[in-house]
């Protein structure tokens, strides 16, 4: 769901008693102008940070989805990103690479400028980069992305995030939850070879 969720705080209130211990976030990007790029006008960049403390103050974690490859991307947004998950305490990550999937209107801009550089559909995936990015070429993005999950899931990293979910999520969350996510992102991630 969108971090929109925060602003609402008697349904946040309400996911939680529920029992609500985790919620995915479409966070895009930590760009607004990539943001505006794809129209996502729900979502403000400079938002998100005050919206996840106040999941996580329901004791609800959080898993940020971002995407790479945006035509406002260039190298910089790797750190970037990375700053700002940790800045944010994001409890888990999925970092992808845009794909413009045939019969979108992304596939259909980046037809007309030449930019689909792979019609292996079979390589439409989040993970390879079938088009040429704005910003940086096609390696770096592909290396970026491998960084951010690289850095995102070591072993110190997850250590450090889940001592400091001690202050906002129950042990049992921690342990049923927290812990074997990252772990098995960490492990699925190193099995594909995604991992740097």
């Amino acid at each position: 769901m969108s971090v929109d969720i925060a602003s609402d705080s008697k349904l946040v209130e309400l996911a939680a008693a529920s029992g609500c211990r985790g919620l995915f976030l479409g966070l895009e990007s930590v760009c607004q102008e990539s943001l505006a790029g794809w129209d996502k006008g729900a979502n403000i960049a400079s938002d998100y940070t005050r919206g996840i403390k106040t999941i996580h103050n329901r004791g609800i974690e959080i898993l940020a989805a971002v995407v790479f490859g945006a035509d406002q991307d260039t190298p910089e947004i790797f750190d970037k990103t990375l700053a700002f998950l940790q800045e944010a305490r994001a409890d888990a990550l999925q970092a992808t690479i845009l794909t413009p999937f045939p019969g979108t209107p992304l596939f259909a801009q980046l037809e007309a400028q030449g930019r689909i550089i792979d019609r292996d559909w079979s390589r439409y995936d989040f993970v390879n980069v079938v088009f040429r990015p704005a910003g940086m070429s096609e390696d770096a993005l592909r290396q970026g992305q491998r960084e951010v999950l690289t850095r995102f899931y070591s072993r110190p990293r997850i250590l450090r995030r889940v001592l400091g979910q001690v202050g906002y999520l129950s042990p049992t969350t921690m342990i049923t939850a927290t812990v074997p996510v990252n772990v098995s992102y960490r492990r699925r991630l190193a099995a594909n070879r995604t991992l740097l």
